[in-house]
């Protein structure tokens, strides 16, 4: 039987604004235990580790057989941050009586009265006053630490110096827990949890990488490559889900004609892979075959790597 050992990974939240946003973190690598070919299919076998509860929770998860604890995240939906965190506490004791199980959560609340949490292994913390809350590999979260305090990350503000940081640790690749796609959810007492669209892209023998904060608050990233390297270079667009389907999320990569799509109702399963022709293509795919809404991308930036009309 196939064994998931998820509990090197990195979860991370952080409260990034004056007006109370927070902002929630995870890479999407699977570690499959004694399978590194199927550990190596880090873009095409995508992991979802957050799931949004509701408007205003939002939970990500790090260890053992991740689909069981996804599953159990979804049974929390409708629940207050209390039961929710109880509930956690009861479940991870539970587990972690089984031989070589873990299993951690981080829980955020945006409003009224914003909260950060750590479930892990039967005990709960309260990280708020804190402000920041994570589970998983503390190399990765010490790569994250020393990124935040070095050149450019150290002039940024609060938030881009958190998402560039944390970007970074997935995207290069250095921890070997870590890796695959950066998946972010940010809300604020104003506005509800939601996916946000961070474009990133995919290479190999990867150098430097340049980030930009756009105006509507993602953040892509470009990288540089030594001479002589081959220059293939392949974009990921994530399409958040709106509407019924707050939680679904898909990553789309247009020069593969694919996309990998992770349902609001059950993202514990694998991903479904979707071969389109154009983001169109998915965004009808999703809601016709799948029931599931996602939203276009809305920053100039991205539509014009897509070839879409520029929005005024």
């Amino acid at each position: 039987m196939v064994s998931y050992r998820e509990f090197v990974t990195l979860i991370i939240a952080q409260i990034t604004d004056e007006d109370g946003e927070i902002s929630l973190i995870a890479d999407t690598k699977l570690t499959v235990e004694h399978d590194e070919q199927a550990t190596r299919q880090i873009f095409t076998r995508p992991c979802q580790k957050v799931v949004i509860l509701d408007d205003d929770l939002v939970a990500g998860f790090a260890g053992d057989t991740p689909a069981t604890s996804l599953r159990h995240l979804l049974g929390l939906r409708g629940r207050s941050i209390d039961e929710v965190v109880e509930n956690l506490v009861g479940y991870t004791a539970d587990v972690t009586a089984i031989p070589g199980v873990s299993k951690s959560f981080v829980i955020a609340k945006r409003a009224p009265g914003q909260q950060l949490w750590k479930v892990s292994n039967g005990v709960a913390e309260e990280r708020t006053t804190v402000g920041t809350a994570w589970v998983g590999d503390k190399e990765a979260f010490e790569a994250y630490t020393r990124y935040s305090h070095t050149e450019p990350f150290k002039h940024f503000d609060k938030k881009q110096r958190f998402v560039s940081s944390v970007m970074t640790v997935i995207a290069f690749g250095d921890i070997p827990s870590v890796g695959g796609y950066m998946v972010r959810v940010t809300g604020s007492v104003s506005r509800p949890f939601r996916f946000m669209g961070d474009v990133g892209s995919t290479g190999p023998w990867f150098t430097e990488a340049f980030l930009t904060q756009q105006h509507d608050g993602t953040t892509s990233v470009r990288f540089t490559l030594p001479p002589g390297a081959d220059p293939t270079e392949m974009s990921r667009i994530p399409l958040p889900g709106e509407g019924s389907t707050f939680s679904a999320l898909a990553h789309y990569v247009p020069e593969c004609n694919a996309a990998w799509l992770h349902t609001h109702e059950d993202p514990s399963t694998e991903s479904i892979v979707l071969r389109v022709a154009s983001i169109h293509e998915l965004v009808d795919v999703a809601a016709t075959e799948y029931g599931q809404q996602l939203q276009m991308p809305s920053h100039n930036s991205t539509r014009a790597l897509l070839g879409l009309e520029l929005l005024p």
